[in-house]
């Protein structure tokens, strides 16, 4: 069943009007406004020198999901992404993001777009009827997105519009096809813009003091990306954090529902992927950098992580865009599609299947 705000945005989209024959013609004449702007026009100067814009930074590698109350539940794990961007649009229900130190109340009807590398999770979700809508994707930085970051931002008429288009051809058409991929290029551009127009008409965010609680927890994350690569027990951590190694370990587990010890071995493993991504870095030097003791550690534990192999997974990725290592012979497409879930082809699935 459709949801009700995206049916209605969809059905009043101004692009599904254009092509729409029931539209009656007094809809498709211009407007009085634009007519009267059209003698304004003057010639131009020179006709084969027009206006430029400068090079636009757009979003690729998009991925959309969504969530509901069991699912999203259960997964209270941290995420730190070095390269993708993550919308999230609360469709229904009631909940809250911890963006780095800070707890945000996401409403219906309203979105928060989580920056790369950012430190995030989700709280305990207690509302049953919870629906949230996933969008993450890849782009390189632009201080467009800035007046965006660490604030919820309501959504208005046009940005729905925007987004039900996305989703539109997202769920109904082939998205490795680069017609379709334009397509969603563009609708996602436009609804960040708008999303942009609006925050920049909101006022500034008032400060608000961080919960000591998730202030301990942001400093225990940023403590082990900052040591990955060295030796590291419970005990280093909760030396670093002020308290006492028992007390951390029921402090972590009761907020994170994870303990402390398979939310390190999560990191090394997350990080691990992020440097195949990065870099033609071997894979024992990754496992170093990464903290583990040897190759076979290294493997045992990313395999437990995502499934697979390092060097599997290091192939899909560049099979996906296009990077093997120089004089690496890569598997076949057939063989490394067969049994593999869509996403993990088109990319993202780490980060969908792990909230």
């Amino acid at each position: 069943m459709k949801h009700p705000i995206l049916s209605r945005a969809i059905c009043n989209s101004p692009v599904d009007a254009l092509f729409n024959k029931s539209v009656p013609k007094k809809h498709l004449r211009p407007p009085l406004r634009l007519l009267a702007l059209a003698d304004r026009i003057p010639d131009p100067l020179n006709y084969l020198v027009g206006l430029t814009a400068p090079e636009l930074v757009l979003p690729e590698n998009i991925i959309v999901f969504r969530r509901h109350f069991n699912r999203l539940r259960r997964s209270n794990i941290p995420h730190s992404n070095l390269y993708q961007y993550v919308l999230i649009i609360n469709l229904r229900g009631d909940g809250s993001v911890v963006l780095d130190e800070r707890c945000l109340h996401l409403r219906p009807g309203h979105c928060l777009l989580v920056f790369p590398s950012q430190f995030h999770h989700y709280p305990a979700v207690a509302d049953t009827r919870l629906l949230w809508l996933f969008i993450t994707f890849k782009m390189r930085p632009d201080p467009t997105l800035g007046v965006l970051r660490n604030r919820t931002i309501p959504v208005n008429a046009a940005a729905w519009q925007w987004i039900s288009l996305l989703i539109e051809h997202y769920v109904k058409a082939d998205r490795i096809s680069p017609p379709i991929a334009g397509r969603l290029v563009f609708y996602l551009w436009l609804a960040l813009l708008e999303l942009v127009n609006i925050a920049t008409l909101m006022p500034a965010a008032p400060h608000t003091d961080s919960n000591k609680m998730y202030i301990r927890i942001y400093a225990i994350h940023q403590y082990l990306r900052e040591h990955l690569s060295e030796p590291m027990t419970i005990a280093d951590v909760a030396w670093h954090v002020h308290m006492s190694s028992s007390k951390l370990r029921t402090l972590f587990k009761s907020v994170m529902q994870v303990s402390l010890g398979h939310y390190i071995r999560l990191t090394r493993a997350n990080y691990a992927a992020e440097k195949m991504i990065s870099s033609d870095l071997s894979l024992s030097e990754i496992a170093e950098q990464c903290g583990f003791s040897s190759i076979y550690t290294f493997s045992r534990s990313f395999k437990e992580t995502f499934s697979m192999s390092p060097r599997t997974y290091r192939e899909r990725i560049r099979q996906q865009h296009g990077l093997f290592l120089s004089g690496a012979e890569p598997r076949s497409p057939a063989k490394l599609a067969a049994g593999v879930p869509r996403a993990t082809i088109i990319g993202g699935k780490e980060y969908a299947e792990s909230i």
